[in-house]
């Protein structure tokens, strides 16, 4: 497994076309860390999907088709989450394909979430 670290939030505002403008505290960014963190601890680890739109619209599916578009687009699993120093909220990313990592890295996937 390929561990890469990406960056999610910093404290500040961040515009959402759907829903404008939210604001992110340093104490917000910390509630969310460990929220995220407990739910590892839980033994539930996030997917990550591949090159999703940051415009994309939700789609209705039925439970079935969901979880195979889930797997046809899964790359690994989220690690670990922490903050750096500058207040940042970072996730660490455990990548299966070693190929799909390199491109995350150089930034031929852009949309992992």
């Amino acid at each position: 497994m390929f561990l890469i670290d990406k960056e999610l939030l910093r404290p500040g505002v961040v515009y959402y076309p759907r829903s404008g403008p939210i604001s992110f505290s340093d104490s917000d960014l910390g509630e969310i860390c460990k929220a995220s963190s407990d739910l590892l601890d839980s033994g539930r680890f996030p997917p990550i999907p591949l090159e999703h739109r940051d415009d994309a619209k939700p789609v209705k599916l039925s439970r079935e088709d969901d979880l195979s578009e889930m797997t046809r687009h899964n790359t690994g699993w989220v690690q670990g989450f922490f903050r750096k120093f500058d207040g940042s909220l970072w996730s660490r990313l455990g990548v299966i394909d070693p190929d799909v990592a390199q491109k995350i890295k150089d930034g031929r996937i852009k949309y992992v979430s």
